[in-house]
């Protein structure tokens, strides 16, 4: 995929406060951020759900990435390879499969898929696998709201 002209570049960093793969109640966050007329902008986003990893990952992405209003190319950072790859190489498949696998089983959290690729909309989204940036900042947050509760 090629970056397309005149795009806004922005960046998505997620972090969850756990990757035990069952079902369970947990907490995720995200640091949206771009330069607008020369100066760094971010904006941050936490929620609590129930739900596996790679759901709370799915829907910190298609949180944020509605957050983004103009056509942008859209860099996710997380350490979830799989939500990655899934998006990388799936999800145009799997939208025009109705969100079924090639199986013909119902995609796993295939209704954030689809709200996901209805919010991507002009949107370029990009892969940037491992540790970030927010990585350990992300973490502190959410032991914070842990701790208020």
């Amino acid at each position: 995929k090629a970056e397309k002209e005149g795009m806004m570049e922005v960046h998505i960093y997620i972090g969850t406060d756990s990757k035990a793969p069952r079902v369970q109640p947990r907490k995720y966050g995200y640091v949206l951020a771009c330069t607008l007329k020369g100066k760094l902008e971010t904006k941050q986003g936490f929620k609590e759900t129930k739900g596996t990893y790679n759901r709370a990952t799915l829907e910190a992405i298609t949180e944020a990435v509605g957050r983004v209003v103009k056509p942008s190319e859209i860099h996710i950072h997380t350490e979830n390879a799989f939500i990655l790859t899934m998006l990388e190489e799936n999800l145009d498949r799997w939208e025009q499969n109705g969100y079924v696998t090639t199986k013909g089983e119902p995609v796993a959290n295939g209704d954030l898929w689809k709200q996901l690729k209805e919010k991507a909309g002009e949107h370029l989204l990009l892969s940037e696998p491992g540790k970030h940036e927010y990585s350990m900042w992300i973490q502190e947050q959410l032991k914070r709201v842990t701790t208020n509760c």
